[in-house]
């Protein structure tokens, strides 16, 4: 999550140091509906990994799937906050890092589950599949988050820049 956050901030920083057109700010429209896309795809993550429980039954394994049982509750109620009090960037960053993590459990839970079952039986491959695609799908609809977020991000700080060179 460390680096997440400093990738966000060094992007920002190399983003607003270029020369740029100025950002429009995200709609509202649009926000809420990457929040409802984001939301199906956790619905999917959560799909896929009741899919793969009863493969993974070792004691070890059931660790995995609490914590991506938390992650998608996790991811949930910020979607839902950020619908019902709306956007700010910090909710974005932090819903953009869940469904990173998300992404990354899922990818977890596909390399256990390749190690304790026969990776060459149908049933094992077809897990791997939505397993994969519920890590591939969290990861867009983040990318797409992550974008809205600068734009707002660089919106404010226009605002910001624009208040402050008024003031001198």
């Amino acid at each position: 999550m460390r680096r997440l956050v400093v990738a966000i901030l060094a992007l920002s920083s190399f983003c607003l140091a270029q020369p740029s057109p100025k950002s429009a700010l995200p709609s509202d429209a649009e926000i809420n509906e990457l929040l409802a896309k984001a939301d199906q795809k956790v619905n999917d993550f959560e799909t896929a990994i009741k899919l793969v429980g009863p493969d993974l039954d070792a004691k070890d394994d059931l660790v995995v799937l609490r914590k991506n049982s938390s992650s998608a509750a996790t991811a949930h109620e910020i979607i839902h906050l950020l619908q019902k009090n709306g956007p700010t960037a910090y909710g974005l960053v932090m819903l953009v890092s869940t469904l990173e993590n998300i992404a990354l459990d899922a990818s977890k839970t596909a390399i256990v589950l390749m190690a304790r079952q026969d990776i060459g039986a149908a049933h094992t491959q077809t897990n791997l599949l939505v397993l994969g695609q519920a890590s591939t799908s969290c990861r867009d609809i983040a990318e797409l988050l992550l974008h809205a977020t600068l734009r707002m991000i660089d919106v404010e700080e226009e605002v910001v820049r624009s208040i402050s060179s008024d003031k001198h």
